[in-house]
């Protein structure tokens, strides 16, 4: 269990710190060209990053002390993570089933 939790110590920051800086020049970049979509897409990344960051957090607290707290809050954190990133996949399927299907009406009434 140490070598799992070393490994989700290590990439849960270094993927978080990531998706935090990603997020943050997403929400820069969109507030100097004016696009709401992509400060909306900034700030749930710079979360999501969030997320995963404690999670690491919470894994390095459990390898130092070996606390159920720090287990409870780590999955806890994930979970969260889980649920966003779920709910992003059905709207990204939701979008894109949509979008295909305005295409295909375009398409269909241009023949």
């Amino acid at each position: 269990m140490g070598n799992i939790m070393n490994r989700i110590s290590i990439w849960g920051k270094i993927c978080g710190i990531g998706s935090i800086i990603l997020g943050g020049m997403s929400v820069i970049i969109s507030l100097m060209a004016s696009s709401f979509s992509g400060l909306i897409t900034g700030v749930v990344t710079a979360f999501l990053g969030y997320l995963l960051y404690k999670a690491g957090t919470e894994a390095s607290r459990y390898l130092e002390t070996s606390s159920d707290d720090a287990i409870e809050y780590l999955l806890e954190h994930f979970a969260k993570y889980l649920l966003i990133s779920g709910i992003l996949l059905i709207f990204s399927i939701i979008t894109t089933v949509f979008s295909l299907f305005v295409i295909l009406q375009g398409v269909d009434s241009y023949y």
